[in-house]
């Protein structure tokens, strides 16, 4: 019979579990796609953005413009890593003179997030508008000099 202290060593090591037995990466882990299983090209995408603090993306629920027959803007935003982050998410309208300022989410996130931006809220029936999305990146909410960054998408079109 194996004695314990030997039994746990030829544990931890069948296990990869001793120290320096793993390797160690200088790359952040990647974040969980919030849409895994789910093959969706969104239009409205940010790609993978690194700034000086953080490499994230922000992206839209549709492949088109949003239709008469959609209730909601959804946006989802993901980030590498798993430190917890204060995020703001702005929706813009795009005027001539501009970007016209509609709402906003905030929150934490470690990986990922989705917010939901009502379109009765913003839009009347029969009408349309040109968009714009916007997230900011923190490290926490009360401390706004640790600005980590902002993405931004491109516009796109809802019809109401």
């Amino acid at each position: 019979m194996m004695k314990k202290p030997a039994f746990l060593v030829s544990m931890c090591l069948s296990m990869g579990l001793l120290y320096g037995a793993l390797p160690v990466s200088a790359e952040p882990a990647p974040a969980v796609p919030l849409q895994a299983g789910h093959d969706i090209s969104p239009m409205v995408d940010t790609g993978w953005v690194k700034t000086w603090g953080a490499e994230a993306r922000l992206y839209t629920d549709r492949e088109k413009d949003y239709s008469p027959a959609d209730s909601y803007v959804e946006v989802t935003a993901e980030k590498k890593g798993w430190e917890t982050n204060y995020y703001e998410i702005y929706l813009y309208r795009v005027r001539p003179t501009g970007l016209e300022f509609v709402d906003y989410k905030t929150g934490y996130m470690s990986v990922g997030t989705k917010e939901k931006f009502y379109i009765d809220d913003f839009l009347s029936k029969g009408s349309s508008g040109e968009f714009k999305v916007e997230m900011k990146l923190y490290k926490e909410r009360k401390d706004r000099d640790q600005y980590l960054g902002d993405w931004g998408t491109t516009t796109f079109k809802i019809n109401h």
